[in-house]
């Protein structure tokens, strides 16, 4: 991701494509859905922890909740992850445009569903565990505080972000010609 100076008002159309196209990469998944799986696989397989759970699962969807009400700016998220100094102010076109598309009821359900999804873990691996008749992989002998389990299931919910946003990032691309034409009835009548 390249270097992007702003001013208020002002984000070209190729950054903020850019922006949204730079979580369209396997690395998200890779590095931050894949090993929290594989955690969830140690912590549930055989039946552990299932009196606690039930606080796991609220934790995806409460987070599914904060982030897909809020939509997706994707210049900001960049800027978050790569210390970068933006000074929009969300008024140019384009933010307008791609900012309306990402509150659409559409992506906020994609959204909530990918972020969402993370609170049925638990529980397919107990029945895959309970299918192959799978013994506990840890033998921590005390269950898990519910506050933890919570906690656990909020950074789940966060790391179940990566193919909500790697799905977003496709429909942006899809619909960027629309966004396009609409920013530019945007910038022409200078009302959002």
């Amino acid at each position: 991701m390249r270097k992007h100076r702003s001013t208020p008002g002002d984000l070209s159309p190729d950054f903020v494509l850019e922006a949204a196209l730079a979580f369209r990469t396997p690395w998200m998944i890779l590095f931050g859905t894949l090993p929290m799986l594989a955690f969830c696989v140690a912590l549930f397989w055989g039946g552990r922890f299932a009196q606690t759970a039930a606080w796991f699962s609220i934790g995806p969807v409460c987070t599914a909740l904060a982030l897909a009400s809020s939509g997706w700016k994707p210049w900001l998220t960049v800027a978050r992850v790569t210390g970068q100094a933006l000074t929009t102010d969300g008024t140019s076109p384009i933010e307008q445009a791609v900012a309306a598309f990402f509150k659409s009821p559409r992506c906020r359900s994609i959204q909530f569903g990918w972020i969402a999804s993370g609170a049925l873990v638990p529980w397919l691996i107990y029945a895959l565990s309970s299918v192959a008749g799978g013994t506990p992989i840890l033998k921590y002998s005390y269950p898990i505080p519910w506050w933890a389990m919570l906690n656990l299931g909020l950074v789940a919910g966060g790391l179940m972000r990566g193919p909500a946003l790697w799905r977003l990032a496709d429909l942006l691309q899809t619909n960027w010609p629309q966004l396009l034409r609409q920013a530019a009835t945007i910038g022409n009548s200078g009302v959002a």
